[in-house]
């Protein structure tokens, strides 16, 4: 399931049973294996591999996918 105003730049992958919440950013070549989460308007970095669900307004890169900004929300 993908979110409203949710982006997965080209080569993203999606495994099954992935929801992307609203807003998120996965970059180029970002993976997320199956049945995690991304919370809404989160930033997941190019290459990334996320493992575990990630919380709503972060920013996380690296394999594995780990925080390494948190955002105030709106």
């Amino acid at each position: 399931c993908i979110g409203e105003h949710a982006h997965v730049a080209i080569g993203g992958m999606l495994a099954g049973g992935v929801e992307i919440g609203e807003g998120c950013f996965l970059g180029a070549g970002a993976i997320v294996i199956p049945y995690k989460k991304v919370g809404e308007w989160s930033i997941v970095g190019a290459g990334a591999v996320v493992t575990a669900d990630l919380p709503a307004h972060v920013t996380a890169v690296g394999v594995p996918a780990r925080v390494i900004k948190r955002h105030e929300e709106a």
